[in-house]
């Protein structure tokens, strides 16, 4: 064996790595948006200053503003934070009058739950799903107590204070879109403590898309029908649904219904198709080949 052979192998160092391809999973400095953001100023410098490196020349630089350095600094904090305010105290030991530390001005008036705290609290349990009883166990650990009853209060006078108007204002204007898409969901609410349903409508009107969210002993039918009575718009527009007949409602006035273009799932079609496979084979094959064979 020759001695070239007795030799390893050598193996090519690997490409230098960089973090500024794209792809490599960071975020950009612009993307922080949430952050505080505070500007630290050159200790000796300013915008103008002579350069020092330069001082031992006849005529030296000056040193202008770039963009500047950034450096990002993240912390833990539970959902519900705030302030503990001490205010002191004194009492006379002859005559007992009081005297109270005089309170800032910025919190005067200020109530003990700020309009952020009721909206924290809403997105977490309406849009990211964290029930109020494990908020709650957050805040404990954090030693910001918030109960779940407490939380509840709080969205819930958010929803009478704020919500529903905005609610009934998406449903004014969901009513006018040009295309709705639209299905519902059985689900148990407790205060009635029988089955109901929940039925969710999308909506697009122009350029923007509205979620509408209905809970009650409608099916998508009635939901939708109720929907449609706000609408005020002669324009036609396109329904999408399957084909079951809670999703449709003969309340619907002759008007309003002519201008209505309904589209139904074809995939839910196909699927009857092919359960009755086996007793009409020839039917069912041909039209599940059309629908293969189908474009888009």
């Amino acid at each position: 064996m020759s001695a070239a052979n007795d030799q390893a192998p050598q193996i090519p160092p690997p490409p230098p790595s960089s973090n500024n391809h794209p792809g490599h999973g960071r975020n950009k400095a612009s993307d922080y948006t949430g952050l505080t953001t505070i500007k630290i100023k050159h200790a000796t410098l300013q915008n103008g200053s002579f350069c020092p490196e330069c001082l031992k020349h006849r005529d030296p630089g000056r040193v202008y503003l770039i963009d500047p350095g950034v450096l990002i600094t993240l912390q833990g904090n539970p959902p519900i934070t705030g302030n503990k305010y001490l205010q002191e105290k004194l009492r006379c030991n002859f005559c007992g009058h009081l005297y109270c530390a005089e309170l800032p001005a910025d919190i005067v008036d200020k109530p003990k739950y700020a309009a952020s705290c009721y909206a924290t609290i809403a997105i977490n349990k309406y849009y990211m799903g964290l029930p109020f009883h494990r908020l709650q166990a957050i805040q404990k650990y954090a030693g910001i107590p918030l109960p779940k009853s407490t939380q509840w209060d709080l969205v819930h006078e958010l929803y009478q204070e704020a919500v529903q108007f905005v609610y009934k204002e998406l449903i004014i204007q969901g009513a006018e879109g040009n295309l709705m898409h639209y299905d519902d969901t059985p689900q148990r609410i407790l205060i009635h403590q029988k089955l109901q349903a929940t039925t969710v409508v999308i909506s697009k009107v122009n350029d923007k898309i509205i979620y509408l969210f209905f809970s009650g002993t409608y099916h998508a039918g009635g939901q939708l029908n109720k929907l449609l009575s706000n609408r005020e718009s002669d324009e036609e527009f396109i329904t999408m649904s399957d084909a079951a007949d809670k999703n449709f409602s003969g309340d619907i006035p002759l008007t309003l219904l002519v201008r209505m273009i309904i589209c139904l799932c074809l995939c839910h079609g196909r699927r009857s198709f092919h359960e009755l496979l086996r007793h009409c084979t020839k039917e069912c094959t041909f039209v599940i080949e059309q629908i293969g064979s189908a474009p888009g």
